[in-house]
């Protein structure tokens, strides 16, 4: 293709090189990192930004870790093992539908400051969230009775709304973070996401909607494609397993769901986000996803080495424990954020819609 203009890419190597500042939790005097800048912000949307501990905020909720009844986590199992997924409620209706609005206001915040979405990462109600699917995988015991952590793979979408197709797009929209992510995908090989002894899962992806009508068929819902429609799904050393865009062709299935209800897979399923059509009546899918892992940490890495792929010292943020997810401080959840940036900023050339020294928080 036709190189880079050079004012775009000395925004882009500008852009990167504070997203580098803050994955590795350095001093930055952007705005981003201003502790009142996000004061500002979550006050504006009835958000909050806390450095004390968040366990009070879930009240009942932080003392109900019994145990699943063995049929319902028996049934999620068997999911897990026949189809590679499952969609299902891991809180209380209203917990979660409260905890997605917060969500939902938080993104629009975080994006109408000239942020991509997954700075809604910043925000108490956003680990809030994440704390339930956390609780409910410790519950359901399908990763295990040892605990679960957080893989540092968090990340946020907030759907844009393409124009009628007899309307022309000139110049074409501008691929940016949080848009959606159409391509066929796994998210981790076979082997990295099960135990090589038993083959039982050792981590799970989970993603919830938290727009007020949920992910349906027409605007972004997830896709996936069954195990049995992926002939490749076991074969972690094929040269194809990772490239799965022309490979993997089955048919994928629509996981519809409503805020707060989680949809959860194993990493090596091959998935990818629906795009959201023209004349779909409800408004553009928002969601949070995170990768959630047996402690200790049952990842493999490239060498088959038991130990999470980016763990490494050096590496950026750490997985995020049970007990580091209610109080982490502003530094680590800027490195989650930034983190997710970086990872997939190959698919956003130029970094459109980022400028993170010229941020408004109101």
């Amino acid at each position: 293709g036709e190189p880079m203009p050079a004012a775009q890419a000395r925004h882009a190597l500008m852009q990167m090189m504070e997203l580098q500042t803050l994955y590795f939790e350095e001093e930055s005097d952007s705005p981003v990192a201003d502790p009142a800048f996000w004061a500002r912000l979550a006050a504006a949307a009835g958000l909050s930004v806390s450095e004390e501990s968040l366990a009070s905020r879930l009240g009942p909720l932080e003392e109900d870790v019994t145990p699943l009844e063995n049929d319902d986590a028996k049934h999620i199992t068997e999911e897990f093992n026949e189809r590679g997924y499952t969609v299902v409620s891991t809180a209380d209706a209203g917990v979660a539908e409260d905890l997605c609005a917060a969500v939902a206001r938080g993104i629009d915040a975080v994006t109408a400051a000239g942020l991509p979405p997954v700075f809604v990462l910043v925000f108490d109600e956003t680990w809030l969230l994440l704390s339930l699917q956390l609780r409910f995988l410790e519950r359901s015991r399908v990763l295990g009775d040892s605990g679960v952590e957080i893989r540092p793979d968090i990340n946020c979408w907030r759907l844009r709304r393409p124009l009628p197709a007899d309307e022309a797009q000139e110049p074409a929209v501008e691929r940016r973070p949080g848009d959606n992510f159409p391509e066929r995908h796994r998210d981790l090989r076979y082997d990295q996401c099960h135990d090589p002894e038993t083959d039982a899962v050792t981590a799970l992806s989970v993603w919830v909607a938290v727009n007020p009508s949920g992910a349906t068929a027409g605007n972004g819902a997830m896709r996936c494609v069954p195990i049995d429609r992926d002939p490749l799904f076991y074969c972690a050393d094929h040269p194809d397993h990772m490239s799965t865009g022309e490979t993997v062709r089955g048919e994928p299935d629509v996981l519809e769901a409503p805020a707060g209800r989680a949809c959860m897979w194993v990493p090596s399923l091959v998935h990818f986000g629906g795009n959201m059509r023209p004349d779909t009546v409800e408004e553009p899918r928002m969601s949070v996803a995170a990768t959630f892992l047996a402690a200790p940490r049952c990842g493999f890495n490239g060498d088959g080495v038991v130990g999470d792929p980016d763990a490494a010292e050096g590496a950026g943020p750490p997985p995020v424990s049970k007990a580091d997810l209610l109080r982490l401080p502003l530094n680590r959840r800027l490195a989650h954020a930034a983190k997710a940036v970086l990872a997939y900023s190959h698919w956003y050339p130029g970094l459109p819609g980022i400028d993170l020294c010229a941020l408004s928080s109101v």
